[in-house]
């Protein structure tokens, strides 16, 4: 991700980075952590690219304006392993109420 371009419009459209925080609904201490990493959850990147009125593959174009499929990666990655989580705690919570189910069957 090219945050200098998220650098450049915040400064050309004269928005600190203290009003864009508050915006996008995100630390200070965040944002530098987005600015040093490159890494933010796509929410927060669709937020400050909606408010700065930044096309979002902006973001992911090398220096040729060619398309990179970084980004795209990234993310299916990042989804597969939010549903793998998900599925993980399902199935830990589907154990807990099973074992709760046997301990009030065994109380009759």
């Amino acid at each position: 991700m090219n945050f200098t371009i998220i650098e450049r419009v915040r400064e050309r459209k004269n928005i600190s980075i203290k009003e864009l925080c508050s915006r996008v609904g995100i630390s200070y201490s965040g944002y530098q952590r987005i600015k040093k990493t490159n890494e933010a959850n796509i929410t927060t990147i669709e937020k400050i690219c909606r408010i700065l009125d930044i096309d979002i593959s902006e973001l992911w174009k090398n220096e040729n304006n060619l398309q990179v499929s970084e980004p795209v990666e990234y993310y299916r990655n990042k989804v597969k392993e939010e549903i793998s989580f998900t599925i993980i705690d399902i199935k830990n919570r589907l154990d807990r109420l099973e074992k709760l189910i046997k301990i009030i069957d065994n109380e009759k």
